[in-house]
């Protein structure tokens, strides 16, 4: 199915995925880049259930941009929190 999705979205690359911990939860962080009419995209994307919600907490922006939308994201994320 990869090699199928890299030929259907030739532009579109995953950056990184890898485990992270928000509010003590288990989440799936990625990274990806993909060409846009006006230039490269990055997106952002943590992934995790908390609270018994799934979670999507997700930022994108032009790819020159890219630390200052991780820098947000993981600010973000670091502010959530379990409901007691």
């Amino acid at each position: 199915r990869i090699g199928e999705s890299r030929a259907r979205w030739p532009n579109f690359s995953v950056l990184f995925e890898h485990a992270a911990i928000i509010a003590e939860s288990e989440a799936i962080d990625v990274g990806t880049r993909w060409r846009h009419d006006e230039g490269m995209v990055y997106t952002r994307q943590l992934h995790t259930v908390l609270n018994g919600v799934w979670l999507i907490l997700t930022g994108e922006t032009a790819l020159e941009d890219r630390e200052l939308c991780d820098r947000t994201v993981d600010h973000v994320a670091a502010s959530l929190r379990r409901i007691q």
